[in-house]
């Protein structure tokens, strides 16, 4: 089993996004389950107001700044989904969570198993 949580907030942009998954596809034997715990797009003025100075800076929406200096970022569902293309959906939810820095949002979790023939990207 490979666990990720929440490995694709921290890692803000596609290309590396797809190069982890692309590893997690060669390493996870088929038939292995993958475990990912990630936040997708908020909806509160707080983080659209953040979306959108992420935007004008890194040509990607959903990706921002942290008052610490880190970047990260909240995805669309259906790009999230995309992620996971390879992988047979067990279990997809939404739920509660608590950031870091103390602020509500919204997780997602995200069961999968892997295909028995899939290729790496």
């Amino acid at each position: 089993m490979a666990i990720a949580v929440p490995l694709f907030t921290s890692v803000p942009f596609d290309l590396e996004q797809r190069q982890i998954m692309s590893e997690i596809k060669r390493v996870l034997k088929p038939g292995g389950c993958l475990f990912v715990s990630d936040l997708p797009l908020q909806w509160s003025d707080r983080y659209l107001d953040r979306y959108r100075d992420g935007q004008k800076r890194y040509g990607q929406y959903g990706v921002f700044d942290l008052e610490d200096g880190g970047v990260v970022r909240h995805h669309e569902l259906g790009y999230f989904m995309q992620l996971m293309n390879g992988f047979t959906t067990l279990k997809l939810e939404t739920h509660e969570v608590v950031t870091m820095n103390g602020n509500p949002a919204q997780a997602v979790r995200y069961v999968g198993k892997l295909s028995k023939e899939v290729t790496t990207q």
